[in-house]
């Protein structure tokens, strides 16, 4: 369930993030610089997945695992309209916090349905879960 889906804060406060002035903007080492507003995205062709996280300080047999059913929009769909160039090996995300993280790309590009998730178990993303947008990786 999702109030008992393991969470991980990197900041003192969850961040509140307008989902009117959000978008996914992907610049860099593309060939297309691609912005995705928040609306587009839910006009989208979402798919659901289900796929299990776990932190990465999760000790064996830890609490730090979950499964959920995601809905959102394939990462893949959005680099494919960017082009990487080649020699592109991987995405640096930044959060509305300031976290990064950097993904390897074809993690991205594969069929592991990586998706920028908007919704969590039938409901839409909490803020506690990374609303309006949370980007979940499987592997």
């Amino acid at each position: 369930p999702n109030d008992a889906f393991f969470r991980i804060d990197t900041a003192l406060a969850v961040p509140l993030v307008d989902p009117t002035s959000w978008e996914l903007r992907v610049h860099g080492l593309v060939e297309q610089e691609v912005r995705l507003p928040f609306e587009e995205l839910l006009a989208a062709d979402l798919v659901e997945a289900h796929v299990t996280l776990a932190c990465v300080s999760n000790p064996v047999g830890g609490s730090l695992i979950g499964t959920a059913r995601w809905l959102g929009l394939p990462v893949r769909e959005v680099l494919g309209r960017a082009r990487p160039l080649p020699g592109a090996d991987m995405v640096l995300s930044t959060s509305a916090d300031g976290f990064t993280a950097s993904t390897p790309l074809e993690v991205l590009l594969d069929d592991r349905d990586a998706l920028l998730a908007v919704g969590m178990n039938g409901e839409p993303l909490s803020l506690q879960h990374g609303f309006p947008v949370r980007m979940v990786v499987p592997g």
